[in-house]
């Protein structure tokens, strides 16, 4: 009967995903789903509720007669009853899918979780608001305590109904996912333990467009640990996308093409996040040699052959920014910058880096106020060279700073305490082991984890806080 009734039920189950429905109507008592209520269905629950058998979770519903929550020798008895037409019938839903996401407490806040850089450099956030989820990049294949994967299946677990093991499939947590661009730091969790993973559903992906330079030789014989983790068949976006094939069909992917936005929005459209394509293709032949002759003398420098490929991949980096009620925050993936000290177009030394004419382009597009933000990841996890910082700090004058390695984190103080001292109110972070921050769109938190989260003020030196940080 156990046997009988897991065919069956992978039979309902795939009906439903084919149909695209996601809850479907049956008899109360009918535990094989035969379309009646039979002595044989009282057995099967009585077998149950002795622990001789085992049915799926999704069967419960429909085995808890008296719908107490649990299967016990009173469920058969009034299944009997029912099968007996001394009891009256009713209808009741099972579902093949459950999201824990609604069970998420209603609050205003909208809330971030910065993945920890304490070994090595990785950029992973995940903005929670209202049950939904949107993870932007996801860090390192790592399951470590202040991982992206390991912060969303704690939160996970913590919305699994009483009662629902962590271990049931049935519960899922469902994200949007957002890539900047397809380097290892930025994406490996997902080729590793998101998208593989049976508690999670993907329901969108937002990518910038395929570069030209993916398909160049010079990218296929570039460092395969570098943009997959040792695979060498398939890199990067392929390799991503390939386990969408294998795992999740059903998720629906979102290209952001060169030079164009595109937006999401909260279900009750008070949190909008704004896509930024790269402004134009960086691996195109025209574009590719104008960053070897900026970065690399031409092609001269020694180092061109290992670096140049990652040069290319991050200037192709989309851009995030986040807005709540009177709140902004700007994401920038690894976008070059780090050879000149200005981006205005007037200076004598501007060069047109990524970085500069993405701000350019989007500033005549979009508006000269576009990237006014409160909060910025800084450029390249806080790589941005001395003489170049100059034009980011001209740029970005937010309340805070999010540095995302911390071997950069010395080099951005350093910059903020050079080209910063104006705005003494303003601080520079280091996600240490993890930040958590939190916004209603007025008033922002920021949260260290365990006191390890490393808060100093634009010269540098450790602040005295202990507890929280409140933007004024």
């Amino acid at each position: 009967m156990k046997k009988e009734l897991s065919i069956l039920f992978a039979f309902i189950l795939l009906f439903l995903l084919c149909v695209g429905v996601s809850a479907k109507t049956v008899l109360l008592g009918d535990v094989d789903m035969n379309g009646k209520v039979t002595a044989s269905d009282a057995r099967t629950v009585l077998r149950v509720s002795a622990q001789l058998e085992t049915i799926d979770n999704v069967i419960i519903p429909i085995a808890d007669a008296d719908k107490n929550g649990k299967i016990t020798s009173s469920d058969a008895r009034k299944i009997l009853r029912i099968a007996s037409k001394l009891d009256e019938n009713e209808n009741t839903e099972i579902f093949d899918t459950v999201y824990v996401n609604k069970f998420m407490p209603e609050t205003d806040n909208l809330e971030l979780f910065v993945a920890g850089c304490e070994v090595k450099k990785q950029d992973g956030f995940v903005f929670s608001y209202k049950g939904e989820i949107l993870v932007l990049d996801g860090g390192h294949k790592s399951t470590g305590e202040d991982s992206v994967y390991t912060y969303l299946m704690n939160l996970r677990k913590e919305l699994l109904p009483d009662g629902i093991s962590e271990n049931d499939e049935n519960y899922k947590l469902k994200i949007t996912v957002v890539i900047s661009h397809f380097h290892t730091d930025h994406m490996n969790t997902y080729l590793h333990n998101i998208i593989p993973s049976p508690y999670f559903e993907i329901d969108t992906v937002y990518m910038p467009k395929q570069s030209v330079f993916e398909h160049t030789s010079l990218y296929s014989v570039c460092d395969p640990k570098y943009y997959s983790d040792g695979v060498i068949e398939t890199k990067g976006r392929l390799r991503f996308l390939s386990l969408f094939e294998e795992y999740s069909r059903e998720t629906q992917i979102e290209y952001v093409p060169f030079g164009e936005t595109m937006q999401i929005k909260s279900e009750d459209g008070k949190i909008v996040f704004d896509l930024f394509a790269p402004s134009e293709d960086w691996g195109t032949p025209e574009r590719a040699s104008h960053l070897l002759d900026i970065y690399y003398d031409g092609g001269k420098s020694g180092s061109t052959a290992a670096d140049f490929p990652k040069a290319v991949v991050n200037s192709n980096s989309m851009w995030m920014k986040v807005t709540y009620k009177d709140r902004t925050m700007l994401f920038t993936g690894d976008v070059m910058k780090k050879a000149k000290n200005a981006y205005l177009p007037d200076s004598p030394n501007y060069a047109e880096e990524p970085f500069d004419v993405m701000l350019s382009y989007y500033a005549d597009k979009c508006g000269e106020d576009v990237f006014d933000v409160d909060i910025v990841k800084f450029p390249h996890h806080g790589q941005v060279r001395a003489e170049a910082s100059k034009g980011v700090f001209e740029v970005f004058r937010p309340e805070f700073v999010i540095c995302t390695a911390v071997n950069f984190r010395e080099t951005t103080i350093a910059n903020a305490q050079k080209f910063w001292n104006e705005y003494k109110g303003s601080y520079c972070l280091s996600d240490g082991n993890g930040m958590y921050i939190s916004t209603d769109g007025k008033q922002v938190t920021v949260k260290k984890d365990n006191g390890e989260a490393e808060i100093f003020d634009t010269y540098g030196k450790k602040t005295g806080i202990t507890g929280e940080i409140l933007v004024k």
